[in-house]
């Protein structure tokens, strides 16, 4: 049989100058069994596999000295391997040409025909590429002296065939010379009368491998929000959300995002809700499903940091509606409590902002028209308070007072308490004593030793035992 052997010669690699050849000898061909390999790749002389850095080629045929039919079977070739649904490679056809500069540098990629110098070559592809294995340029020659036809007959070389094997090492696939790749596309022979238009698996293998078709990139979609009495921000790494304004953003997926709260003057950031993050740190989740995340924020008092000792407590009596503050955004911390304050606290504590309360006025000195009269009021309908005739809402309430009104409100006057005293400063006969006493029993107060029972108490104090007697906090 008269066949062809499709040989591969290439030169070392030099920086946008290596060449190389792929020529097909004409040959008599004695084989034994040999196994087959699958594809193989062209290198470099780095060892970086040949391709072209975008899966795109452009070809111009110059058809002179061509046979009939060459542009229709060169259109088919460069079809078939376009087709590789694998694949994300494509060759263009770019029309005819009258450019004869087979193996030219020029980054024109041709398809010529012609004489060649050596008589046992059927067609070579010259290609040029850089040592990190950029293809440059890729020309193909096919040899006149051999007969070559288009309409499949026995007595000559198909031409479809040689130029879909010639485009496969245009995309950088050498040439398989064992047996058992006799029915591939890249089989380094050819014989004439043989037809090989279709790709065989390994060949459709070799350009996936080459020219991958890029995988569907899968997005999850990230949406922050925000809540609660206060204000601030979300910010996210890698960029995308800035809530703020921009609150929602779509990751790919597996990625890994964290999101930052960050307070507003006169706000503390309390901690995230959602279910995809929790507590007051950052929020770092993998985006492999859509997530919602709730920053919550909760106003704070400009005088007050989250570091101060009784800011939980103060932020407590806040959002529980049981301090306002005493104006400008600030709690005054050290400021003492007023009767009138006190009122206020107690009964905001047991009885919220909506409330029943004699119209009459109780006590002189708090009119109607005061903006504590509903709260004295009601501290005096309740017995929390037991004085008559002036309230005296200005002055000052010292510890002992202030356990006494505490005591009042959660317990009334008939409760049971330690008999032996906690405090040398408070003994029995005090007229205080049982209602230390109860604080104390009740965790109201954490002190020891001394309790202080005459100091005038200063509102962060208050923040703290109003808030372990009505809130629970510890």
């Amino acid at each position: 049989m008269h066949t062809v052997l499709l040989k591969k010669s290439r030169n070392s690699a030099v920086t946008d100058r290596a060449l190389s050849a792929a020529k097909v000898f004409v040959l008599f061909v004695l084989v034994t069994a040999v196994p087959a390999a699958a594809f193989q790749a062209n290198t470099s002389g780095t060892g970086s596999e040949i391709k072209w850095s975008s899966p795109l080629a452009v070809y111009y045929l110059n058809p002179a000295g061509a046979p009939a039919g060459s542009e229709e079977a060169v259109q088919r070739a460069l079809g078939t391997w376009s087709s590789v649904p694998t694949s994300s490679f494509a060759f263009t056809y770019g029309g005819t040409t009258t450019n004869s500069s087979w193996g030219v540098r020029d980054r024109v990629n041709i398809l010529t025909f012609g004489p060649m110098d050596e008589s046992s070559v059927l067609a070579a592809n010259y290609f040029w590429f850089t040592t990190d294995g950029r293809l440059l340029d890729s020309d193909i020659k096919f040899n006149t002296r051999f007969s070559l036809s288009t309409d499949g007959s026995s007595g000559g070389f198909d031409l479809e065939s040689l130029a879909l094997h010639e485009l496969g090492h245009s995309l950088s696939l050498s040439d398989l010379y064992n047996p058992g790749d006799n029915t591939k596309v890249m089989y380094g022979y050819l014989g004439q009368g043989w037809i090989k238009r279709s790709l065989h698996q390994d060949d459709i293998d070799g350009i996936s491998h080459l020219y991958p078709v890029a995988q569907p990139v899968t997005y999850y979609t990230l949406a922050a929000a925000r809540s609660g009495t206060g204000s601030g921000t979300v910010s996210s790494t890698p960029p995308g959300i800035d809530c703020g304004e921009d609150c929602t953003e779509s990751y790919i997926s597996s990625t890994l995002v964290t999101l930052t709260a960050t307070p507003s003057s006169g706000s503390a950031f309390s901690g995230w809700s959602g279910g995809a993050c929790s507590g007051i740190g950052t929020c770092t989740l993998t985006m492999n499903a859509a997530a919602n995340v709730t920053a919550v924020f909760t106003k704070t008092f400009s005088d007050i940091s989250p570091s101060y000792w009784a800011y939980e407590y103060i932020n407590a009596l806040y959002e529980s509606g049981i301090t306002t503050g005493c104006g400008g955004g600030r709690y005054c911390p050290s400021d003492r409590v007023t009767r009138a304050q006190m009122a206020a606290f107690i009964v905001r504590a047991n009885f919220g902002e909506d409330f029943s309360y004699t119209v009459t006025p109780y006590f002189s000195d708090v009119p109607a028209s005061t903006p504590y009269f509903k709260y004295v009021q009601k501290l005096k309908d309740e017995g929390i308070t037991t004085v008559s005739s002036l309230y005296d809402s200005e002055g000052e309430v010292t510890r002992g007072q202030a356990a006494a009104f505490i005591v009042r409100a959660k317990f009334g006057e008939s409760f049971s308490y330690t008999a032996t005293p906690y405090f040398s400063d408070v003994p029995a006969e005090n007229p205080y004593f049982r209602y230390v006493q109860k604080l104390k029993d009740e965790g109201i107060t954490t002190v020891s030793g001394q309790y202080a029972i005459d100091t005038v108490i200063p509102r962060d104090q208050m923040a703290a035992l109003l808030s372990r007697a009505f809130l629970g906090m510890p």
